[in-house]
C-alpha cells in the first residue's frame, strides 16, 4: 500500500480525525496520509504519539469543499489516491488487495470492495453491522466506455470512496471545478462518470468501507436528490450535468454518433433510477424532467442501448454467513479506535 496516499477532507470534527488516524496507527498503514484541514481556530487534532507518514495540510475556513479537494490531490505523489470522508474507516487490507488489482489490471481505472454499515449499540456492548452495501459480481468491464456508463446509470454506486488512479482523480475533480456552482449532488456523480469513462472499474469480494451510522454524519445533512430536482436551481443544475457529459462523451463517441441528445438520455436515465422510489406515478416523475430528447432512429444501436428493465436501488442486508466474513481483526481495530471500549461481538 506504498503506492497510495489517503486524502481525508475534514472541518470542526477533530475527534473523528484522530479516531481515523489511530486506525491506521494500530494496523501499521504503510501508505501516506494527507489532511485536508479547514477547522476554525480551537478545532485542532491531536496527534501526538502516531507513527504515520502524515501531512495536515491548512486552510482558510470558508475554502468550498471542492477548491479544497483540487488543491488537495495535486499535492499526491503516489500512484493511486484513496478518498476518505473523516468519520469513516477505509480499511487498510481492502486498499492493499485494491492497489494489488489495479498494479496487475492497467486498463482499470477504480476498485472497491463491499461498504459496511455499521453502529456501537453502547448498551449491549455490540458491534451492529446494518447493512452490506456492494454486489460481488458489480464489475463495469465492458471495454466500450459509452457501454460502462450505461450500465453505471442505469445501477448506479459512486466511485468517490474506490482507490483510484491519482491522475484520474485530479481530472475528475478538474472537470467538477470546471463548472459554475455545482451541487453537492453533482459533485459526486460527475467524478463517478468521469471514472467510468475514463477506465474500468472492479468491486471486489472485500470488506472495504466501514461507516458508522451516527447523528453527525455529513451524509445526514446533504440534501436529497428529490430537494435539488424541486428546488429553483434545478435547470440550472440539470444544465451543468448535461454540459459536463456533452464534453466527455463526444471525446469517446464514434463521429457518427454525435448527438446532443444522448448525455441528456443518460442522465434522464439516471435520474429515474435515484428518483424512481419516490414516485408513485411515474408521470409525476416525468414531469419534472425537461422534454424527452430527440435521437436519430438507430443511434443507440451504434453507441449503446440503456437497458430499461433493471431499475433498482438495492441494499444487500448481512446474513450470517456474509457477517462471519468480516475479519474480527478489523472490527477489533476500528472499535479500538473510536474509543468505545467493548467487546467485539458480530450480531449474527
Amino acid at each position: 500500500m506504498k503506492n497510495t496516499t489517503v486524502l481525508v477532507p475534514t472541518f470542526n470534527r477533530p475527534h473523528y480525525l484522530r479516531r481515523l488516524l489511530q486506525y491506521y496507527d494500530r494496523v501499521h498503514f504503510g501508505g501516506e496520509i494527507l489532511v485536508l484541514d479547514s477547522s476554525e481556530p480551537g478545532n485542532e487534532t491531536d496527534c501526538n504519539g502516531l507513527s504515520l507518514n502524515l501531512q495536515i495540510i491548512k486552510y482558510p475556513s470558508d475554502i468550498f469543499l471542492l477548491d479544497k479537494a483540487v488543491a488537495g490531490v495535486k499535492l499526491v505523489t503516489t500512484e493511486f489516491t484513496q478518498n476518505c470522508a473523516d468519520d469513516d474507516f477505509i480499511a487498510a487490507e481492502g486498499i492493499t488487495v485494491c492497489e494489488s488489482f489495479l498494479q496487475q489490471n492497467p486498463d482499470y481505472s477504480a476498485a472497491q470492495g463491499h461498504c459496511v454499515h455499521f453502529c456501537v449499540e453502547r448498551n449491549r456492548q455490540r458491534f451492529v453491522v446494518r447493512k452490506i452495501r456492494g454486489e460481488p459480481n458489480y464489475d463495469l468491464d465492458q471495454d466500450d466506455p459509452l457501454a460502462r456508463l450505461a450500465k453505471h446509470v442505469s445501477d448506479y454506486r459512486p466511485t468517490h470512496y474506490a482507490l483510484q488512479r491519482t491522475d484520474a482523480v485530479v481530472k475528475c475533480f478538474d472537470a467538477s471545478r470546471a463548472l459554475d456552482r455545482p451541487s453537492l449532488q453533482a459533485m459526486e456523480v460527475i467524478p463517478s462518470m468521469k471514472c467510468v469513462l475514463s477506465g474500468k472499474v472492479k468491486r471486489l469480494p472485500v470488506p472495504f468501507e466501514f461507516r458508522e451510522q451516527h447523528p453527525h454524519r455529513l451524509s445526514g445533512s446533504i440534501p436529497h436528490w428529490i430537494d435539488l430536482i424541486t428546488s429553483d436551481d434545478w435547470q440550472r443544475q440539470y444544465k451543468l450535468l448535461e454540459q459536463f457529459l456533452s464534453v466527455e462523451l463526444a471525446g469517446v463517441s464514434p463521429p457518427d454518433a454525435a448527438d446532443e441528445g444522448l448525455a441528456e438520455l443518460y442522465i434522464q436515465e439516471w435520474l429515474r433510477l435515484c428518483m424512481k422510489k419516490y414516485f408513485v406515478r411515474k408521470d409525476r416523475f416525468e414531469a419534472l424532467l425537461p422534454a424527452e430528447p430527440r435521437l436519430n432512429g438507430d443511434l443507440l444501436s451504434r453507441a449503446v442501448r440503456v437497458p430499461k428493465s433493471i431499475f433498482r436501488f438495492i441494499e444487500y442486508r448481512m446474513r450470517s454467513k456474509e457477517v462471519s466474513e468480516i475479519p474480527k481483526e478489523i472490527v477489533s481495530a476500528i472499535l479500538s479506535s473510536t474509543g468505545y471500549d467493548y467487546d467485539v461481538g458480530l450480531k449474527q
